[in-house]
């Protein structure tokens, strides 16, 4: 690999291709969290209308409480309502009038005497008496009859009045406690409809965290993968490398070798051009030179008989390597 090619790769990225709303996987969590958005706000409607039931609950329970009547009160007002006080005047003065005749009566015997100017004979005394005595019997009777209904009267108007109290009190309380156990009712609702909230308010979070947990986890894959392949190209721009250096230490000693080899056949070719010319092969097949003491050597050379471009065979003289390199190194 190219060091080009695995720099472009080491500085690249991980290309995410993450979606929130994947079909082929079947995510689609930005619809839920709009659907579940949808839900919440649902449920804050839903609260914002129970705490108005709760405040208006609240100021019915606060009002019937401190505007509540005494009892005294709702006993005075039904005093009035069933005419206690003109039945008790009227049953006080009928009794009054019983009393003032009874009193006239237990006087009778002092005022008959009194009011006939004269005295009276026993018999006259009597018969007066027993005449007053009956008409005042007849008036006790009417009185007494009179404050007997007027008793009942008012006897009966203070039975009303009680009873209405009393159920003006009950009427009274039952509306009070109708309105806290309406009060506690509403505030129940509100809690549940709080307790909502916060339900589908988890709801909601659980989706982001399912939505980022799913995208995390891609995206170390989508990592994971994009170093995979960086380690992948690194190992191979490694070897690469290697190979290079190992191709040029074996191009080095290609060449050094050749080198050294050209410069021997050079050597030699060397010593060849230094051969004298009066060193040559005689037409008795010996080779003549000098050697390196400058002493005139002589040495036989084997024919060889070959067919020229003629087809005339030919007898030649070819020196052995020996010779040659006894001519080339001078006889050493």
């Amino acid at each position: 690999m190219a060091a080009s090619s695995y720099d472009s790769v080491w500085r690249s990225q991980p290309v995410s291709d993450w979606n929130p709303n994947d079909a082929s996987t079947g995510h689609d969590f930005l619809n839920q969290i709009d659907t579940q958005k949808g839900n919440v706000a649902n449920a804050e409607n839903i609260y914002k209308q129970q705490a108005g039931q709760v405040a208006d609950s609240r100021n019915t329970y606060n009002d019937l409480f401190n505007n509540r009547t005494s009892y005294n009160d709702m006993y005075n007002e039904a005093r009035q309502t069933a005419g206690v006080d003109d039945a008790k005047a009227q049953y006080q003065k009928s009794l009054a009038a019983v009393n003032g005749v009874q009193s006239a009566m237990t006087a009778l015997p002092s005022s008959v005497n009194a009011n006939s100017g004269r005295a009276l004979t026993q018999a006259q005394a009597q018969a007066a008496m027993a005449n007053n005595m009956n008409e005042y019997n007849s008036t006790l009777q009417y009185w007494q009859n009179q404050n007997a209904g007027d008793q009942n009267m008012y006897q009966t108007a203070l039975s009303e009045a009680q009873n209405l109290a009393g159920q003006n009190l009950s009427e009274q309380q039952y509306n009070i406690n109708t309105a806290l156990t309406n009060y506690q009712a509403q505030m129940d609702a509100a809690q549940k409809a709080y307790d909502q909230i916060i339900n589908e308010r988890n709801i909601l979070r659980t989706i982001y965290g399912q939505m980022f947990d799913d995208e995390y986890n891609h995206r170390a894959q989508e990592i994971e993968a994009w170093a995979n392949q960086v380690q992948a190209e690194t190992t191979r721009y490694v070897q690469d490398q290697e190979n290079a250096r190992n191709a040029a230490q074996v191009a080095a000693q290609n060449a050094w070798t050749s080198y050294l080899k050209q410069k021997d056949e050079a050597e030699k070719q060397a010593k060849l051009n230094t051969v004298k010319k009066n060193d040559f092969i005689d037409s008795y097949g010996n080779i003549r030179y000098t050697d390196s003491r400058g002493n005139q050597q002589t040495s036989y050379v084997n024919p060889t008989t070959y067919t020229d471009a003629n087809g005339t065979r030919v007898n030649a003289y070819v020196a052995s390597p020996e010779q040659l390199a006894q001519m080339m190194y001078g006889g050493r």
